[in-house]
């Protein structure tokens, strides 16, 4: 028997890092939420590390104790709910039946099916609760539409979560359900459900794969009534409501649903206009991309260009530094050239006074003979 439940605590304590999504009208947890009145008192039976409790206590100001029995969660549940008895509620002897509490709402959200003898312990949770107390319950439909196909092709498959849960110790109908509660003796005072209907298509291929056509009146019959539910939320009390309550009224009218088809068909949309503005995003991002390159090519040019110029124009300055040099040196050395002719023309002239000069003298000057 210990190995059974620490097998058990393990395997419920995986749900620990849940987070309750009350955006989801279509959810237990939303459902269950909208039950609960505010600033009341609640049990919450099975309430792991406290994620559900956490919702209540702050935004309807309730006041939350809390059943758990693996001894991580409960540490975890005891910094969120007033009190957390630790232990399995199955036990006669567990501790949160010798104290006297008075509760308007025991919730127990997908427990039931955990456990071995649910109602015996459904009629424990009725004696904590008020005059007028309602115990509210989730419990998965094993009568809808997926497991209804899935059984027509010959599986049941366990799963690590959802309605084939490995964890479940027991598997619910309608039918089912409306035993339970006549054996633990409450009060039927409302019930209501989520839905999980099965796309036209998908009954279409697991039709064909066992030789049989899909038609229109099948793909209704499959998406309204029992088999779209998908979860039951029921609401019980001790003593007889006010108004009539059955549970088969309830679900006999059920329209064809398509709220998954809906969503599906929804979501597909959404992401057709994301994957859109992606492609028109790449196309910007492309062109912008193309104009960049663009300048860059043309600034990649302009510093070419500048620097060809910039070439040139040192070319230019070099050549016309050298010409100066050589023309300043050609300037000096016509310059000693003009020097040296007027030397020459200098000394030219002075030989032809001496020439001169001594021809007059010797005009001048008498003869000596021998």
């Amino acid at each position: 028997m210990a190995s059974t439940v620490i097998w058990r605590l393990f395997k419920l304590s995986a749900y620990s890092e849940f987070v309750v999504d009350l955006q989801n009208g279509n959810s237990s947890w939303r459902k269950v939420f909208d039950l609960v009145s505010a600033r009341s008192r609640v049990l919450d039976v099975g309430c792991n590390s406290g994620y559900f409790a956490k919702v209540l206590i702050e935004q309807k100001g309730c006041h939350v104790d809390g059943v758990e029995i693996d001894p991580g969660d409960a540490d975890r549940a005891r910094t969120i709910c007033s009190t957390v008895f630790e232990g399995d509620v199955e036990e006669p002897t567990f501790v949160l039946y010798k104290v006297s509490h008075s509760y308007d709402f025991v919730v127990c959200l997908d427990i039931i099916e955990h456990l071995r003898n649910p109602a015996i312990a459904i009629q424990r949770f009725a004696r904590l609760l008020k005059p007028e107390g309602k115990l509210v319950f989730s419990i998965p439909n094993m009568a809808n539409g997926s497991v209804r196909l899935g059984l027509l092709q010959g599986m049941f498959d366990y799963q690590h979560e959802g309605l084939l849960d490995e964890t479940h110790l027991h598997f619910y109908t309608l039918e089912a359900i409306c035993k339970l509660v006549e054996e633990s003796g409450l009060h039927w005072h409302g019930l209501t459900h989520t839905a999980q209907d099965v796309t036209p298509e998908a009954i279409e291929r697991c039709l064909e794969q066992v030789g049989l056509n899909s038609s229109a009146e099948f793909v209704d019959y499959l998406n309204s009534g029992e088999s779209v539910v998908y979860q039951y939320i029921g609401t019980l009390g001790v003593n007889q409501p006010t108004g009539e309550c059955d549970p088969h009224v309830a679900f006999a009218g059920i329209e064809p649903t398509s709220y998954y088809a809906d969503v599906l068909a929804s979501v597909q949309a959404e992401s057709r206009q994301v994957f859109n503005n992606m492609v028109t995003l790449a196309e910007e991002d492309s062109r912008k991309a193309a104009y960049i390159l663009q300048l860059e090519q043309s600034l990649a040019a302009a510093a070419a260009m500048a620097a060809v110029s910039s070439v040139e124009k040192s070319l230019t300055e070099g050549e016309l530094q050298t010409c100066g040099q050589e023309l300043l040196q050609v300037q000096q050395e016509l310059s000693q050239v003009q020097q040296n002719l007027l030397q020459v023309q200098q000394e030219i002239s002075a030989k032809t006074f001496a020439a001169k000069l001594k021809r007059l003298v010797s005009l001048f000057t008498p003869s000596h003979r021998n």
